[in-house]
């Protein structure tokens, strides 16, 4: 799925010359699953939506403010579960419609989905029926999916009514649905935490304090590897 020379390995105390350490994860145990739980989710949306910053704010507890777009990046990360192991892929895709063998790939290969639209963009909003009728024919309508109304501390610019799209996640399509900010921990936090719950594994949260464990992030194209900026200010960002 990925191409050659994509740094995906995760090494216990080091790390490729060609990868970058972006900052901590957060420390996951869960409850009842097997040892090396390989469990991936995929985020899949239209441009500056925020899938990007959704996953830094995760797995990094950081924000990117310098927009790039994205062609497909995996990021990894590896957990605790009481003694054992869970492999958390987090997939960004390409908000443009350039790639369609991509994206089918992505959905074939996925566990579970976040469809990603802002609050503030019809657009954005619109677009994802048809990524979700693409996953329904591929995978069915029980793969766990959550639609994601991000930058919603834009409330004052806020195009697409909470009610009518939460009306139509939930009842329509059978859904989750939540509204999130990236700039916001718990928030983000709660997303995934649902996707998860989709998903049938049970966890709990170990406080920020506690955590130890690095996460390694991974890039397909090589200029990824360059400097990221980082600052809470607006969840205005992608």
């Amino acid at each position: 799925m990925y191409p050659e020379g994509t740094c995906w390995q995760w090494v216990r105390g080091q790390m490729p010359s060609d990868c970058k350490r972006m900052g901590e994860a957060p420390k996951v145990q869960l409850e009842g699953s097997d040892p090396r739980r390989r469990y991936q989710v995929t985020l899949m949306g239209g441009a500056r939506v925020g899938k990007s910053t959704i996953v830094s704010q995760f797995l990094y507890d950081e924000i990117l403010t310098n927009y790039k777009p994205t062609v497909e990046e995996l990021h990894r990360g590896e957990y605790e579960i009481e003694g054992e192991t869970l492999i958390l892929d987090l997939l960004d895709t390409s908000g443009s419609h350039q790639f369609p063998a991509m994206r089918e790939l992505a959905i074939r290969q996925s566990d579970a989905f976040l469809l990603v639209y802002a609050i503030d963009n019809i657009a954005s909003w619109e677009v994802l029926a048809t990524l979700r009728e693409e996953i329904v024919r591929l995978r069915g309508a029980e793969v766990p999916i959550v639609v994601v109304g991000n930058k919603s501390d834009l409330e004052v610019r806020r195009l697409v009514s909470r009610a009518t799209s939460q009306a139509r996640v939930e009842l329509d399509w059978g859904h989750g649905y939540t509204e999130t900010c990236a700039l916001q921990p718990d928030s983000v936090l709660a997303l995934f935490k649902k996707v998860l719950h989709q998903g049938q594994i049970r966890y709990k949260l170990s406080p920020a304090v506690e955590r130890r464990r690095k996460s390694l992030p991974t890039y397909t194209q090589k200029q990824k590897q360059e400097k990221f900026f980082f600052k809470r200010h607006s969840c205005n960002v992608s």
